[in-house]
Order: C-alpha cells, then structure tokens, then sequence
C-alpha cells in the first residue's frame, strides 16, 4: 500500500475465552449462535455483584481499590436499569449495605440460591471483580495448554503441594458448571469477570496510577511448569480463559453472554478515572467504562455494547488490553430486554441551577453538555446547558434565562471531552532537556493542553532521553527489565520479554543545544497530543447512528474469501493480510465523509477522500472508501481507522479532515530535526470546531447557544474500526 505503509503481521485471530457449544469448545471471538430460549422477555432480573478488594493471607501489595468502588456504581446502574433491589446481592468488603464478604464459600452459597430460585426467561447478571491467576492442572483435554483460569476470592491463600492446588480459588470449570445449571432451567445469564489472567510479568511505567488485577503463579508459589513457559513465549497460542464445556442444549436453554477485562494474554487495569480529575479514585477501567456506556445507553445490543467499549478504550489512550465478548445471542438488548428505557431525565429546580436526576454514572459530568426538552418525545432541543456539578447519580447546571418556567427533560448530547494531559520526565531532565521544558509554557497549544506534574505523581505520558532516544512513554506502556535498564526505572523481580518496539521515540541526531531540544520536544509532543486527543474526541462524536453503514473486510494474505470485520471482537492483522473497506450513507441528507488512519506511531493519514477530491455521498449512495489494499509491518501496536460522517446541505462547501494529517514516530527510526510543521491555523467551521479545539488548532470554547445548527458538533459523527498489528 503507497503512503501509508501499514503496519502488520502475519495473522489470525485471536481465540475466545469461553467455549459456549459443545460443538464449537474452541470458539473463535467472531462467532455468534442463536439460542432458543423459551421466553421473549425476562420474567425476573437477579444480580450477583463480587468485589474483592483485601486478601488477609496473601501479600499486602496484592490488595486493590477498584472493587469497592466498582460494586457500588454497579448497583446503581442495576437499579436504574429497573432491577429490584432485593434481587441485587452483593457481595464485598469494604462496601456498605454488602450481603457479606466475597469468600469462596458464600459466593458458591449465593449461585446455589440462584440456580434455586431462578426460572425459565429470568436473567442472571453475575459480575466478578479482583484479582485472576493461573494454576497447573494435568487434564490437557480441558485445558491443552495445562493451565487452569482462576479468580480469586477474598479467602485464597498459596498454593498447596500435597493436593496441587489453590485452596478457596475459584476454578473456571466450576463457573462452568453454575452457568450450565442456569441456562438449563432456562434462564438467561449474562456473566462479567473484570480480572485478568496473563502469566507475562511486566512493569506499568505509570504504576503509582495503574495496578494490574493479576497475580502471578509464582505470587501464589505455584510451581513454574513447561506447559505455562511455552503459554508465555506465545501469548496468542494460550489456551482460552475461563473455559467451559456446553452440556446443556434445547428449546429451553437460556442465552449466555460473557464479558471479560481482557484477552487471556493480557492484563486488566485499575486506575484513578475519571482521568484529570484531582479528587479521582481507583476504579477498575472495564467495569467503570461498561457501567458508563450501559447508563448512556440503556437500550443497545450486547454487540453495540462490545464496540463501544472498544472506542472508549481508544480514547483514553489504553489500548494493551483488549476486551473479549463471546455469547449466543450477541445481537439481542443488553438484559434481555424487549422495551425502551427512557433516555431523557427529569429536571428540577433549585434557585438558579436545574438539578438533573442523571449524574456521573449517565455522562452527566462537568463541562458535558445536556440539551433540554419541553417534553419527553420532542425531537428538537429548546436548550442546551453545561454541567457544572455532578454527583454519582445527579448534576447541576444554570437555568438558561429564556427557559421562564417551562417544564423541560434533560438528555445527554455529548460527553464532556477532556483534551488535557499530565505529563512528567523520568528522573531529571538533563541539559539540554531542562531548557526545553522550561520554554514550553511559551507554546500556545502545549500551555493549554499539557500539566507538568512532579516526580512520582501520576502523569498520562513519561519523557525520557536514554541512548540518543527521546521516549513518549503512554500509561498503558510495559517494560521489560532489559529496558529498565537502559531508561534507568526500577528493577522488578520477574520481569519478562515484552515487544519493546511498540515504544514510541524520536532518534537525536548529535547532541542537541537548548534551541534543537526544545524544537524536538514540542514537535514529539504536539504529534503525541494530536493523536491521543483526535481518538478522544472520536468517542464523544456521535451524531450519525444509524445513518452511516461501513463494512470492513480482511482476507489472510491476500488469498481466500473475504471475512466482514466484527466490531465486537479483537481483530489481529498481519503483514501480507489485505483490508478494504466500503461506505454507504444510509441517512436522508448529504453527508461528507472521510477515512482517516491513525498508527501507533501516531501517524495521522487521510486515505480517503484522495487530495482534491470530494467525500461527499448523497442518501443511499456508497464508496469503495479504500479498495484492496495490503497490511505492512513498519508499525506495530493498536490502530484504527477513523470514518467521519458529518451531515452537510445541499450544495455547501466540502468538509476535509486533511488538516488532522501528520507523521508518527517512527520507533527510534525519525531523526527529529523538528523541520516539519504540524498543520496549524487553520480556519474551521460547524461540526468541525470540536476537533479543531482538541488537537489544537483553535483555542478551547465554553460557550454554547440555545439551539444548534445543521452542521452542529452533535451531529458530527466518527466510527471506529480496531485491530492489532502484529509482527510474525
């Protein structure tokens, strides 16, 4: 493929975690089987919330935070989603109103009430936070790669020799069995782990703001066997997490659907979020990203649910962990359910401020803007309002002064965008470095967008210059010990090989006076922040649902038939792998649209529509937006391809992303003379403000009318195509 090569490697997919038919015990992550089950609406809904947070016979390092705020925003979206609250159990430590503590015994007490209890077209919603591990197991027919998948309840301790096992770890196949008892009494069960079970050990660069819910085997004093070296080696050939045989089959088996953190290689995070918040608390990043979207949307698919998790995790940037999603009936409503909840919330009011009845947990977060209705099924908002206040279930903003007292509904439009970053260097910056940032408050862009924290304190981004290489260090970076070294980090016990070429650095050519330093750093940064803030603002983006239909098909080396991209599965792609990609305007308007490619170097690429040409599609017209086209490997890591869809009038000028193009970093591969402009000043118009403001091409704007226009930001649109790059 001409400009851009991409990157790839040789492919496959990556293989499902959860085995759902007998027939199909290895399932690849794509598929999707309609079950049967006997009733069209679930006849009652039950809850099982698990949040383990301390381990009293395990090590004090291994206890987590996220959990005991996890359950709580859990139980709130369950209750908004209609579920009674006594059919909620929870179990906890360190949360109020918990049932009890999440030992292995009352969690096995509480599935055996519901397999008593639940009924035909019920629906069982299990959710299980805290830490996974792996333990040895000799039945390779089970598990071929002689690896059993466990979580880990409050009650765990180190392994036992003599019967080889963990005493009180919860096994998969005993999950296995509940799930089986359930969807045999007809029941649907929807099934979360938010834990992860990799067996890698690596080192988050950023670990005083992201612990990792894993514990090793060897943490456990599991005895290291051959079966789990080779697993280690090839992450991609481990064998699916949490693996359960199908025995049960029929008109009455119940639906099961499964979400898990991550991929059976990978490790699943517990940060402080919101991100950029000072007052923010640990929260596990997969259940704080699923409740949220779950709030936002209550009345989407299991499949649009998948995707959207996707897209977040993309803008955060946190793309070393990639949630899996498996079930029997992915396309159905989240919950099984048959009717709409409402979107639209109601709205009082106190002084001079509205108080919301939708907060934090609904998007209802400060600087998210709320349109207001005059009623619950008026299609156009009479106004809009930031909020200025929220709590976990409710907020707070102005009164407009043309509201009088009108009664009015509040429904969230867009997402507050947050396009700043906290950013700090390794150590001390040496000369000339030191210069450099000192003359960063000097740069526009760089002022508004960056906040220079100190040694130790969280920061989105570390810098580092170790052998003639300016590193761009991301949170969700890991390091091997052998780099440790060479970036001077701390040293952890453990340490194994990591792919140490998805780390971003700029090559200094010489050594560099105070002028070339500064030039190179705020070149990297910018290239940094642009990349970072276009993917945020791509989550927030989203006018044109249902309008826009894309379909993006791969093919393994260029041979064979072509296979549709399912948005919520990982997709692998490898050197030789073609891509193409077409797009159809299914809305009633003209609409420009553009392709836009952005690597894990950063590289932003326009590749469709080509230079001088028109993106425009009118109703019900598509474009081959990229034809046959072969994957590469010069880049390696996550990327995406980014569709924008902005809907325009008859006749108006053309609307262009190619502004957003620059280079990436080039993996210690870019000499940085700083010579290449970024694209800057240029003007903007409608829909194309919002991005404008965050990559920094426009100062950031509060200000908001009463009502928007045809080419408002809300009715801007961006899709998200995902997928790995892997070397052979």
């Amino acid at each position: 493929m001409s400009r851009p090569q991409w990157s790839g490697n040789q492919g496959r997919w990556l293989r499902g975690m959860l085995a759902v038919l007998a027939s199909l015990s290895v399932l690849s992550v794509s598929v999707t089987v309609h079950s049967s089950a006997a009733s069209d609406a679930p006849a009652r809904q039950h809850a099982l919330l698990v949040g383990v947070s301390e381990y009293p016979d395990l090590h004090p390092d291994l206890a987590l935070d996220g959990p005991r705020k996890d359950i709580p925003r859990l139980r709130s979206l369950l209750l908004q989603q209609g579920f009674d609250a006594g059919r909620i159990r929870v179990l906890a430590d360190g949360v109020d109103g918990a049932q009890g503590l999440p030992t292995l015994a009352a969690i096995t007490d509480a599935m055996e009430q519901l397999i008593d209890t639940a009924a035909s077209g019920d629906l069982v919603f299990l959710h299980f936070a805290g830490h996974g591990s792996q333990s040895p197991t000799d039945d390779l027919e089970k598990e071929p790669d002689g690896l059993n998948e466990l979580f880990l309840p409050r009650d765990v301790s180190n392994w036992n020799f003599e019967q080889k096992e963990i005493p009180n770890a919860l096994y998969d196949h005993q999950v296995g069995e509940w799930l089986d008892a359930l969807r045999g009494k007809g029941a649907n069960v929807w099934v979360v782990f938010d834990s992860c079970h990799a067996g890698t050990m690596t080192r988050s660069v950023s670990d005083a703001d992201v612990r990792m819910r894993q514990v090793t085997p060897e943490a456990l004093g599991i005895p290291v066997t051959r079966s789990r070296g080779a697993a280690a080696r090839d992450p991609a050939a481990a064998t699916p997490s949490f693996m359960m045989t199908d025995t049960v089959s029929g008109d009455g088996t119940g639906d099961l659907i499964a979400f898990f953190a991550s991929q059976s290689h990978e490790t699943t995070p517990e940060m402080r979020l919101p991100l950029g918040d000072p007052d923010a608390e640990f929260n596990g990043l997969f259940t704080y990203t699923l409740a949220g979207l779950l709030a936002q949307n209550p009345n989407i698919s299991y499949r649009q649910l998948a995707q959207m998790i996707m897209v977040e995790y993309n803008s955060l940037p946190w793309r070393s962990s990639t949630p899996l999603v498996v079930g029997t009936n992915m396309d159905r409503r989240v919950f099984h359910r048959e009717g709409d909840l409402p979107t639209r919330y109601t709205v009082r009011r106190d002084g001079n401020q509205l108080i919301m009845d939708a907060g934090q947990l609904n998007g209802f977060e400060p600087e998210a803007v709320v349109a207001l209705y005059t009623s619950v099924t008026a299609e156009e908002p009479a106004f809009r309002v930031v909020v200025e206040q929220s709590s976990l279930v409710s907020s707070r903003a102005a009164i407009p002064e043309e509201l009088g007292r009108a009664s009015v509904w509040a429904q969230l439009e867009r997402p507050a965008l947050n396009v700043s970053h906290r950013v700090r260097w390794v150590g001390t910056p040496p000369a000339p470095w030191d210069k450099a940032i000192e003359a960063l408050p000097e740069h526009d862009f760089l002022s508004r967008t960056l906040q220079w924290v100190g040694p130790g304190e969280p920061a989105d981004l570390l810098l580092h210059v170790a052998d003639g290489q300016l590193f761009f260090i991301s949170r969700d970076d890991q390091i091997s010990c052998p780099l440790l070294k060479t970036l001077s980090l701390p040293e952890v016990a453990g340490c194994e090989a990591v792919q140490e070429d998805r780390l971003r650095a700029l090559r200094i050519a010489g050594e560099p006076d105070a002028r070339a330093a500064t030039v190179v750093l705020q070149n990297g940064l910018q290239r940094w922040i642009r990349a970072t803030n276009l993917l945020r603002t791509a989550s927030v983006l989203t006018g044109g649902r249902g309008t826009l239909e894309t379909r993006f098909e791969f093919r393994r080396d260029g041979k064979g038939a072509w296979v549709p991209y399912d948005p919520a599965s990982s997709l692998a792609l490898y050197a030789g792998d073609e891509v193409r990609l077409s797009v159809t305007n299914r809305g009633r308007s003209d609409a420009d649209i553009s392709v836009l490619f952005v690597d894990n170097a950063h590289g932003i690429y326009q590749l469709w529509p080509e230079p001088g040409q028109a993106g425009r599609l009118g109703p019900g017209q598509t474009a081959q937006a990229l034809a046959p086209t072969e994957v590469t490997s010069d880049t390696v890591g996550a990327e995406q391809l980014l569709v924008l869809h902005n809907p325009v009038s008859r006749g108006g000028p053309p609307v262009s992303y190619a502004w957003l193009e620059q280079s990436g970093m080039e993996y210690s591969a870019l000499r940085a003379a700083g010579s290449e402009p970024l694209a800057s000043g240029v003007a903007v118009r409608g829909s194309l403000g919002l991005l404008a403001e965050a990559v920094g091409d426009m100062p950031l704007t509060r200000g908001l009318g009463a009502t928007g226009g045809r080419n408002s930001a809300a009715e801007a649109g961006a899709e998200v195509i995902r997928w790995e790059t892997r070397n052979r």
